[in-house]
């Protein structure tokens, strides 16, 4: 006698293969996707500069005292705040635009909040001094790139 296996058990091998592959591809495109979420974390990650963690201490200008004169002198501002002292009339009006283009129009909430660029009149500040968070830079003219970064710097630094 010859002995025949059924329709149905070839069916369910010749299936089993196919299953498999289906399985194999399945795993394949769930490893590639987690791969790619992972390198779009790593990448965003390593281009993040909000600078949480940047102690007041750090960034742009130098401690107050290699500075000396009117840096050495208390501010009485809340932390964060950025003080602009200039000594000659004529440099008011372009540091005026300057905070507001950095900080907006300046106000007691943003004062308070440790977000503002406050620009005074000393005539001991021999040209242009910001200080802020035990740190300053000396300029003679406000439109000094190193102004501008020193203030884009420090704002917000420090404030609770």
């Amino acid at each position: 006698m010859h002995h025949v296996e059924g329709w149905s058990s070839s069916v369910r091998r010749a299936s089993l293969p196919g299953a498999m592959r289906r399985l194999g591809l399945l795993l394949a495109v769930l490893v590639l996707a987690a791969l790619g979420a992972f390198a779009a974390i790593a990448f965003f990650n390593a281009r993040d500069d909000a600078g949480v963690n940047t102690p007041t201490s750090a960034g742009p200008g130098t401690p107050v005292a290699q500075v000396g004169g009117v840096a050495t002198e208390p501010t009485n501002t809340p932390a964060g705040n950025v003080v602009v002292l200039y000594s000659s009339a004529s440099q008011r009006a372009p540091l005026d635009a300057l905070a507001q283009d950095i900080a907006g129009p300046p106000s007691k909430d943003l004062e308070a909040a440790g977000q503002a660029v406050l620009v005074r009149r000393n005539p001991d500040a021999d040209g242009i001094v910001a200080i802020a968070n035990g740190r300053a830079v000396r300029v003679t003219d406000p439109a000094d790139p190193n102004l501008r970064a020193f203030i884009e710097g420090q704002l917000g630094a420090g404030a609770g």
